[in-house]
């Protein structure tokens, strides 16, 4: 399973950069060739602020990924993890990103 290559973007639907302001109540998360891949919508009770987070977390999730993986392939480089087997990390931390790349990648 792949996803949808970054960069994605978080766009107010008159498709300006998303700002951090609740004027705008809906977020839509594009491609980098503007194909829409998720819309955040206000529910009740919300101020506005949640939909805008919710999207530009969204939007980040590829190169959050990235940065997961590669973090955790330095600390083999290292030899940070040097003494534990290749599917086994050294700390909680470690444990954690992978936790998260899995997740990310279907495998949880």
């Amino acid at each position: 399973m792949s996803h949808t290559p970054g960069p994605w973007q978080c766009l107010s639907r008159a498709r300006r950069p998303a700002r951090h302001s609740s004027e705008d109540l809906l977020r839509d998360v594009h491609d980098s060739t503007g194909e829409l891949l998720a819309t955040c919508y206000y529910t009740m009770g919300d101020d506005g602020n949640r939909v805008i987070a919710n999207a530009l977390l969204i939007a980040a999730a590829p190169d959050l990924l990235e940065a997961a993986t590669q973090t955790l392939g330095l600390c083999r480089i290292r030899g940070e993890c040097a003494d534990v087997q290749p599917d086994e990390y050294c700390c909680g931390e470690h444990v954690a990103l992978a936790s998260a790349i899995e997740k990310a990648e279907g495998k949880l």
